[in-house]
């Protein structure tokens, strides 16, 4: 079963739990006729319903409890389970807070997720509110994106450490042409530093990365690279230009073997140097820069006013809910 199935037959839920019950049978006897699908055969109501509530991220698993009562005591009979997917298996958090109950830990990593992105935004306020007061008046204003806004990482400690290293080219705006740039200075009122881009540019240089391969090597930073959806075509000029030969290697022992051989240091982030990962969490602390995530391209189509506002009403939500949830599962009562 796909996502996308699953989630056209959990559209049903709107309809009530009876005509669900329903539907669900009908999608059984479907499903007990493919081959491919042959194991459902064995699978109760309940067990169909367990497998498509696993395709749902958390929000829609709060959402669906809304529903009706059967759901709600049916999300939470399976509540730790379907938390601990999320977390463990699917890995929606970069950061994960440990607690005693899947449940829980998953409120906490959400509110350090959603407190993270929040600083960011406050971070880039004044620039993005100065960028989007000018893109609303000017038809052809030429922006595209924040840099940060347009890639991520795969690996959490690699975005924190390439971050770290490429500190100021976070908060660089790409904008379409040089001309645009200077359209924009001259008509914003907006006295604050920012660092253009042009996109179109003939001089991006061209090159590919050396092959290295030595012990500790993990890769390029641009090897790690993740492009949002829409910003594909500049991942081979721009991305790769500010990223440059910027080098990831596991241990401090290894990169200064390699430093050694090429008689000198290499230009290179050290995952396990404690010292950098002691001036990386001072930089976050200063900076409060982040690439993208899931969360942000979710707060894209917003202004930067509408997502503050929206991170601090998700946080207060957060809160509520951790301020209401035991430590530990209750032991469970009859219904009366």
């Amino acid at each position: 079963m796909t996502r996308a199935s699953a989630m056209n037959l959990f559209g049903l839920v709107q309809s009530g739990a009876t005509r669900l019950q329903h539907s669900m049978n009908q999608q059984l006897q479907l499903l007990s006729t493919s081959s491919s699908e042959s194991h459902l055969q064995a699978l109760s109501i309940d067990g169909v319903a367990l497998l498509i509530v696993s395709y749902l991220d958390g929000e829609s698993l709060a959402r669906v409890q809304g529903v009706n009562t059967a759901w709600r005591v049916f999300i939470q009979q399976y509540r730790e389970s379907l938390y601990r997917s999320l977390l463990e298996e699917r890995q929606v958090f970069h950061t994960v807070i440990t607690s005693t109950l899947a449940f829980k830990s998953y409120l906490f990593s959400l509110r350090h997720e959603l407190d993270r992105e929040l600083a960011h935004t406050h971070a880039v306020q004044h620039t993005h509110q100065a960028l989007e007061q000018y893109c609303a008046s000017t038809e052809e204003h030429g922006f595209v994106a924040m840099f940060c806004d347009i890639i991520e990482f795969r690996d959490p400690r690699i975005a924190r450490f390439v971050a770290w290293k490429r500190q100021s080219a976070l908060s660089m705006v790409l904008a379409a042409t040089p001309n645009h740039v200077m359209a924009f200075r001259k008509q914003s009122n907006y006295v604050g530093p920012i660092t253009f881009v042009p996109v179109d540019n003939p001089l991006w240089p061209v090159f590919t990365s050396s092959p290295v391969h030595v012990p500790g090597f993990m890769g390029y930073a641009f090897d790690h690279v993740t492009m949002v959806e829409g910003y594909e075509a500049l991942k081979e000029t721009v991305v790769k230009s500010i990223l440059k030969e910027l080098m990831i290697f596991d241990t401090t022992e290894n990169a200064a073997a390699y430093g050694r051989s090429i008689g000198h240091a290499p230009y290179a982030a050290i995952l396990e140097d404690e010292a950098a990962q002691v001036q990386v969490g001072q930089s976050e602390r200063a900076s409060h820069l982040t690439f993208s995530s899931s969360l942000r391209r979710q707060l894209s189509k917003y202004s930067v006013a509408e997502r503050i506002q929206r991170l601090r009403s998700k946080i207060k939500a957060v809160d509520d809910c951790i301020a209401t949830t035991p430590t530990s599962i209750l032991p469970s009562s009859s219904p009366v």
